[in-house]
């Protein structure tokens, strides 16, 4: 019985040492296609896409990058990934939570912004867990006396 609490022991510090030294690529944002259309469906060539994506364990600042759409109303953005090591992400935790608290944001956190050149920019938030699932994301805008609303 001593021998297998203590193999036990052993294994489990072994998997700890080896979740906190080796580093693993962690996926912020899948690669994907965003299609903007309008309610009809016809798409919106040469409008601004926004992606923006962070892993709040490394950083607080977000990466950007802008892109038009094609004549086809669509964009692509690459994946985002990031290499990591768990006590890397623990640490920024920690740092995180002595600088802002409690509430402060852990992770990778992943967003576009549609801009409409008559409204503004509409915000469509796309979170990592749909991202994962999906590679496709249609946004519709329908422009309402120079103002657009947006749904996915």
């Amino acid at each position: 019985m001593r021998k297998l609490v203590r193999l036990s022991v052993v294994v489990i510090a072994a998997a700890g040492a080896a979740w906190a030294l080796v580093p693993r690529n962690i996926v912020i944002a899948p690669r994907w296609r965003v299609q903007v259309v309008d309610a009809a469906g016809r798409p919106f060539p040469r409008i601004s896409v926004v992606q923006s994506w962070v892993h709040f364990s490394v950083k607080t600042v977000p990466d950007f990058e802008e892109l038009p759409t094609a004549h086809d109303g669509t964009v692509e953005f690459a994946e985002r990934v990031v290499r990591l090591r768990g006590i890397d992400e623990m640490a920024g935790a920690a740092r995180l939570i002595s600088k802002i608290g409690i509430h402060a944001s852990f992770g990778p956190d992943v967003f576009i912004v549609v801009s409409d050149p008559g409204a503004g920019g509409l915000s469509v938030p796309v979170t990592r867990e749909k991202a994962k699932r999906e590679g496709e994301v249609l946004v519709s805008i329908v422009k309402l006396e120079g103002l657009a609303e947006g749904n996915q």
